[in-house]
């Protein structure tokens, strides 16, 4: 479970630098109420992602686990 946790970190920085190139692919050509569309897009895809991601965690993660850690 440690080392799951550990690659997270890793794992969701790419997801995220994946996720924002593709939002914001070609953004040098968008007006500025385009730029805060985009920005309120990318804002709303992470708050999914943190939700659909988090919420399993919080059922499998016990606060007294049977086999404390080592």
């Amino acid at each position: 479970m440690t080392a799951l946790c550990g690659l997270s970190i890793p794992g969701g920085n790419l997801v995220a630098f994946i996720l924002s190139g593709i939002i914001f692919k070609g953004i040098e050509n968008t007006d500025s109420q385009g730029v805060e569309d985009m920005l309120n897009q990318a804002i709303m895809v992470t708050n999914y992602w943190i939700t659909f991601i988090c919420i399993p965690y919080m059922f499998m993660i016990k606060d007294k686990p049977i086999l404390p850690p080592s």
